[in-house]
């Protein structure tokens, strides 16, 4: 198990909000990407932590699959690694978070009919292609890697073991093309011949998703078709705007994301589903119930009289708030003089500088002291708990007498910006 939690910042930019899927290989996160400011999937590797074979072929899979775009598969946009809660550095990558529900999830209840399963082959068959057209092969193409969107569908999981062969043996580009065809025929209930006759050119060897993909979109009846989610975009549990609405309460300092929380700021009606791709041995969690809920529960009202913001008196002449002595003069300056201190501790461990112990230690103080700053509170007591932690480990040998010189410097800076005005 992770040692990550709701309100986690993750190599000190991506928020995590709520875990969506788990496996014994991978978890994946919703986040918000505090730089960029968009919501965004992160999806962990605990069992490649330590494992250099397995790391490297993570980070060239992930670079890879970041060169293709396609409308109809989901981005990767980074790869790194983050310190979990024993210390060891744990692989992620950073996805597109997709709105929208599952395809097994909606065969589930029904099925579809054969234009749309046609539809959505031709998408995934798009899809395909433009993996195969960089030499990738997805090998697990399924009902529990497609997602129904309001655009069309988007194919999940372009970042997982069965891709980087860690339990078995790569998909071919043969493999990928016959699950599309058994992926379609799942679809309807009653596999109409012209259907029938493209889903068994799938099984044919030589046969590309490129020609697929085109045979499908033939039988389309209507270009503007599109297979829909059963509910609303905003009234999903998990959504873009609504993983977008957690991490700004967070980066505006209105409160921390916990999971208790979470609640209150999200959607309610249904489970959580994964929407940034499934992994092996990962059960994607259908909606609570088949009804779309009727809207957005809006967040608990404060029982206190008025409401108060961190570090502001509400007594000040005529009214008007009056700062106190513990508001941060320049948040943005604390917040970049924080993030150069944690680099320097990633750079310390990386070097060997540091322990992983300690670098975990010293990460979550970092951490801790952003989410003060965006809260508005100053950081003089925990910044000097850092100073204090650093000195002891220098003590006991945990750090290099060179990273510790230049993590004091670093906190110096922070405190400098920390300073009120």
């Amino acid at each position: 198990m992770l040692g990550f939690a709701a309100g986690t910042p993750v190599a000190g930019r991506y928020l995590l909000v709520e875990r969506l899927a788990a496996s014994p290989g991978a978890q994946i996160w919703s986040a918000f990407d505090d730089v960029l400011g968009r919501p965004v999937a992160v999806k962990f590797f605990p069992s490649a932590a330590g494992d250099e074979h397995s790391l490297i072929a993570l980070r060239a899979r992930a670079r890879a699959a970041a060169r293709v775009s396609h409308p109809h598969l989901v981005g990767v946009l980074d790869v790194g690694e983050a310190f979990s809660g024993d210390g060891a550095p744990t692989p992620f990558v950073v996805l597109s978070l997709i709105e929208g529900e599952l395809l097994g999830d909606r065969l589930t209840g029904e099925t579809l009919t054969p234009a749309e399963a046609a539809q959505i082959g031709g998408q995934i068959g798009q899809a395909i292609t433009a993996l195969h057209h960089r030499g990738l092969t997805h090998g697990e193409v399924d009902a529990g890697n497609v997602v129904l969107t309001a655009t069309g569908a988007v194919l999940l999981g372009v970042v997982g073991s069965a891709q980087l062969g860690w339990h078995t043996e790569a998909a071919s580009e043969f493999d990928d093309v016959n699950a599309l065809g058994i992926l379609v025929e799942s679809c309807v209930r009653e596999v109409p011949a012209p259907l029938a006759a493209v889903c068994a050119r799938a099984g044919r060897v030589g046969e590309s998703a490129a020609d697929l993909a085109a045979a499908f979109a033939a039988l389309t009846t209507s270009p503007a078709l599109v297979v829909r989610p059963r509910y609303a975009p905003n009234r999903r549990r998990v959504g873009l705007a609504a993983v977008g609405l957690a991490g700004a309460v967070v980066a505006a300092g209105v409160g921390g994301v916990t999971a208790g929380a979470l609640p209150s700021l999200l959607p309610v009606g249904s489970e959580p589903i994964e929407t940034a791709g499934n992994t092996p041995g990962s059960t994607p969690r259908s909606s609570a119930r088949s009804e779309a809920p009727t809207g957005v529960e809006s967040p608990r009202p404060s029982t206190s009289a008025a409401p108060t913001t961190p570090g502001v008196s509400t007594t000040g002449p005529g009214g008007s708030p009056t700062p106190t002595t513990s508001t941060i003069t320049d948040p943005a300056a604390v917040k970049t003089a924080l993030g150069a201190l944690r680099d320097s501790v990633t750079a310390g461990r990386s070097l060997g500088e540091i322990t992983a112990d300690l670098a975990q230690k010293l990460d979550a103080q970092v951490g801790d002291m952003l989410i003060d700053v965006q809260l508005g509170k100053r950081i003089t007591g925990k910044l000097q708990a850092f100073r204090n932690r650093v000195a002891l480990a220098e003590r006991t040998n945990d750090i290099t007498s060179v990273r510790a010189t230049a993590l004091r410097a670093a906190a110096d800076d922070v405190e400098k910006a920390d300073k009120p005005g």
